[in-house]
Order: structure tokens, then sequence, then C-alpha cells
């Protein structure tokens, strides 16, 4: 038994995905409300950027996330915050060159990789850490210490 050659499929392609958001998005951006946060999401699919899968945990004092980054280098990932997201980004740059002829299955992500989380209302931004081991990204975003919403302003 032979194994059949890899053939990627057409919704991989990104002129593929182009095409098909463009007649989706169609009048989108004229509803009230549209949201930023998710043309961002389907323009990075529609560019081929890749989304690595990630955990986001409610801690005691902190919020912690991982994501899976497998045989991206240190080197190669960012971490920033952006307006009231925390950003994983990076590209993940292939070793070799593709062969297509010997080439029977294909799963792995290569390319720019991007993923935005929310930084909860009690996030203290100023004081986020992150760490790199095995494959995956580990951000700590500490909480604030509770500050009453409410206070007394003095009249000038």
């Amino acid at each position: 038994m032979s194994l059949s050659h890899y053939h990627s499929r057409n919704r991989d392609d990104p002129r593929q995905r182009a095409s098909l958001l463009d007649r989706l998005w169609g009048d989108f951006d004229l509803w009230p409300g549209y949201d930023t946060a998710l043309t961002r999401q389907l323009a990075d699919w529609k560019d081929g950027v890749w989304s690595p899968t990630a955990d986001m945990i409610d801690c005691d004092n902190q919020y912690v996330i991982h994501a899976d980054l497998p045989g991206v280098p240190r080197e190669q990932a960012q971490v920033s915050v952006v307006d009231d997201s925390v950003v994983i980004s990076g590209e993940h740059k292939e070793e070799h060159q593709r062969d297509q002829e010997h080439t029977k299955i294909r799963e792995r992500r290569f390319g720019r990789f991007r993923r935005s989380f929310p930084l909860p209302s009690n996030a203290d931004a100023n004081n986020i850490k992150a760490k790199f081991d095995n494959g995956v990204l580990e951000v700590c975003i500490p909480k604030a210490e509770n500050k009453s919403s409410r206070r007394q302003i003095d009249i000038a």
C-alpha cells in the first residue's frame, strides 16, 4: 500500500480565503457597533495568519495564558499589550523547502501567527510577565488590587 500525494485544499489557499471573505464581508462594516477585534481576526485569517491554541486560567491573584507554539523558537514569538488586549504574535519559519512531490501528509503550521486576549477589567497591564518553555508560552497577568469603583470628587 502506498500513500497518495498531499494536495492542499483550496480553503487553505490565502487567495481563496480573500475571495471568500470579500464576498462574505459585503456591507458588514455598515452595521452599528461592528466589532474591530472580529475584523482583525477575519483579516488575519484572510491573510493566512494562524492562531495558536491557548488556555486562559483565572487564578487567585493573576490570570495565566498558556499558548501552544510547538517548534517556534523563543526569539520568533512576541507578547505585547495593544489597547485593552494581550497579543501573542510572531512567525514560525519553515526550516526546509517544501517537497510537494514527496509530501504525503502536511498538518504542521508555518508562517505568521497572532492571538489576542481581551484584558479583564481588573488586570494590571503594567506588570505582565511571560516565559517560554518546551513550546509553551506562559503569560502571567497580575490582578490589580481591588479598587473601589466609587470615590468622592472634591469640588474646586
